[in-house]
């Protein structure tokens, strides 16, 4: 059904397809307040209101699922963004000078803080550098998580012969009696 002509009566079937109540929506879409609830509730029985909303609420559900996570391309393309972020920031610490004279300083990977030692009197505040481990956890989360994506991760298993027993095989040819050895 194309667009209702009666402009009130669309924004009305729009906004309940969004999600607002009925008396709400029949608000919004300029109608008086006074008696909304009742005129609401006879303008959701009207029959091209009953077709307009369901179709309304198809395109929207189908606008959400669209950018929605649970598409692939859509997951890939937040883990990039999310990705590229992560090396916006090693990026950047790679150019900050207070910590370019620092052992790895320039990797960006290294994460300077200050920490206080000793009490009292003799309590003296030091610069503290760290490769910040949990940010290349974070990166090798987000390199995995593409790579199974992609299709491109293989989780290692182990492989067995016969009844669970070893795997019997040759390398070019060379064979050896632990290797073709066949277990009782």
């Amino acid at each position: 059904m194309p667009i209702l002509k009666n402009a009130k009566h669309e924004k009305f079937c729009q906004l309940i397809a969004r999600g607002d109540n009925a008396t709400t929506a029949y608000i919004k879409a300029g109608y008086s307040k006074g008696g909304a609830p009742a005129s609401a509730s006879k303008l959701l029985r009207n029959q091209k209101v009953k077709i307009r909303i369901p179709e309304i609420q198809a395109k929207v559900n189908a606008k959400v699922e669209a950018k929605s996570i649970s598409i692939k391309a859509n997951r890939i393309a937040v883990l990039n963004e999310m990705w590229e972020k992560l090396r916006q920031i090693v990026r950047e610490r790679a150019e900050d000078p207070a910590v370019m004279g620092v052992a790895g300083g320039t990797t960006g990977l290294i994460v300077h803080d200050l920490k206080g030692v000793g009490t009292g009197p003799a309590a003296d505040v030091v610069d503290v550098y760290e490769v910040d481990v949990a940010l290349l956890k974070e990166m090798r989360e987000h390199s995995k998580q593409a790579a199974i994506e992609m299709g491109q991760w293989v989780e290692k298993g182990e492989l067995s012969g016969p009844m669970g027993g070893p795997m019997l095989f040759a390398i070019d040819g060379v064979t050896g009696a632990e290797w073709l050895h066949q277990p009782k």
